[in-house]
């Protein structure tokens, strides 16, 4: 399966916002272990545990529980190109959001972006990532909310009526209110910024039908250049992924999801070299493999993040998998 990419746009974002918090970029790729000069290219993919591991380091540096959300709040319009002025230039909000979960591809392909409406309200935007919820995952969870909240109240005055994190706080919820500017619940199944039907129809200050055709016109020629990772074994990873913590991982929900019969699911599976099961295990494996590498983490945590009802079933599986234990794999990480 091809690896889970982000592109260099969306990680010169973050380094951005981290620059302005005073951290050196430089020392944060580095330590990373990430080519710095690749990233002058647009074009540029790199594996998504990259954007992991910076976070990582600047934790690690500053041990701020709201490290996330205050590097978000730094993040400058225009920061992630097209997708920037393309929603700010639709007619309405909704129409904008639309355009955001269109041309999501462009930040990569390690998360995606949906959105739910009821007639008549409310309607959410909601970001799915590809990894669980927790230890640096939530500096990850926290920068993309502080960011397209921050971003979208300065360009059009419009905020959110709430704003729903998947997983646990990480800061004090007075400091979340405060940077998104909105009401803020915890432990939902996805993150999402919630809309009334009022908002969602309102039009935006600088919509401008002619410039909104154009970036639509040349969004969609840059994602046609994209790196294709889009067989139906990545997208039912990334389905796989998002179902992990709440250990919904049936071949009957995930076929759902992806709008396939069990048995085409099965089928398109089989063309593609893999079996559901085994997807599931490597999808896990994956998963556990980059959690052991955060010390804020226990075993059991990790085990239940990847979908384990305890840390025996998971011992078990981690040994199959590298014919070690998970506990001298994270200290292996240390």
């Amino acid at each position: 399966m091809t690896p889970l990419l982000v592109s260099s746009l969306a990680l010169r974002a973050r380094l951005g916002a981290l620059q302005r918090l005073r951290f050196d970029p430089s020392d944060l790729c580095r330590r990373a272990g990430i080519d710095e000069t690749a990233l002058a290219n647009s074009q540029h993919f790199l594996p998504e545990s990259s954007i992991w591991s910076v976070w990582r380091e600047a934790f690690a540096d500053c041990g701020d529980p709201a490290l996330g959300l205050r590097a978000g709040a730094t993040v400058p319009f225009g920061a992630y190109g097209v997708l920037n002025y393309l929603s700010m230039s639709a007619r309405t909000l909704g129409e904008g959001q639309a355009m955001l979960v269109r041309y999501w591809p462009l930040i990569g392909t390690g998360r995606r972006l949906e959105i739910s409406s009821a007639p008549g309200g409310p309607h959410a935007l909601r970001h799915v990532p590809y990894a669980p919820s927790a230890g640096v995952g939530l500096h990850c969870r926290d920068y993309t909310i502080a960011a397209m909240t921050k971003l979208l109240y300065e360009r059009s005055g419009l905020r959110p009526v709430a704003v729903e994190l998947a997983g646990e706080p990480n800061a004090p919820l007075a400091v979340y209110q405060d940077i998104l500017g909105t009401r803020v619940s915890f432990g939902h199944a996805y993150t999402a910024m919630i809309f009334s039907d009022r908002e969602w129809h309102a039009e935006l200050p600088g919509n401008d039908a002619l410039l909104f055709h154009m970036l639509e016109d040349y969004a969609t020629k840059l994602v046609e250049h994209l790196p294709r990772n889009h067989g139906v074994g990545a997208r039912a990873a990334r389905e796989i992924a998002s179902r992990l913590r709440q250990h919904d991982l049936g071949l009957r929900v995930v076929a759902r999801s992806l709008a396939l019969s069990e048995r085409t699911l099965q089928r398109h599976l089989s063309q593609e070299g893999y079996t559901f099961e085994g997807l599931v295990d490597r999808v896990r494996h994956d998963h556990a493999s980059e959690l052991l590498k955060d010390a804020g983490l226990s075993i059991t945590e990790v085990a239940h993040l990847v979908g384990y009802s305890g840390p025996a079933a998971f011992h078990r599986a981690f040994k199959r998998w590298t014919g070690s234990s998970p506990r001298r794999a994270s200290r292996a990480e240390a």
